[in-house]
């Protein structure tokens, strides 16, 4: 909601798809396939990517000194380092 009256717009989420995908991996111990994870990946940074601009581009002052563009960097760090073990899961 504060981002709806922040912005003006609703934010990009994942789609139905991906959070039944969590879901099944979180609340039902589905193990997903290699694509799946990928596929997870990419949504997500596909959705927090545009947010982060849109927040650097309205706050850019506070944001850069609080945060530094470091969350995204680290996440995205996650993120490959994640795939690069479930590759390697996948691999044996």
């Amino acid at each position: 909601m504060l981002w709806l009256v922040e912005m003006g717009e609703p934010p990009n989420l994942l789609s139905n798809k991906m959070v039944e995908l969590r879901n099944q991996v979180i609340h039902q111990g589905k193990i997903p396939i290699y694509q799946n994870c990928i596929e997870f990946g990419q949504a997500v940074i596909d959705v927090i990517s545009p947010i982060e601009g849109k927040i650097l581009d309205r706050f850019p002052a506070s944001y850069k000194d609080q945060y530094s563009g470091q969350f995204f960097e680290r996440f995205c760090k996650a993120f490959r380092v994640c795939s690069s073990r479930v590759e390697l899961f996948y691999q044996s």
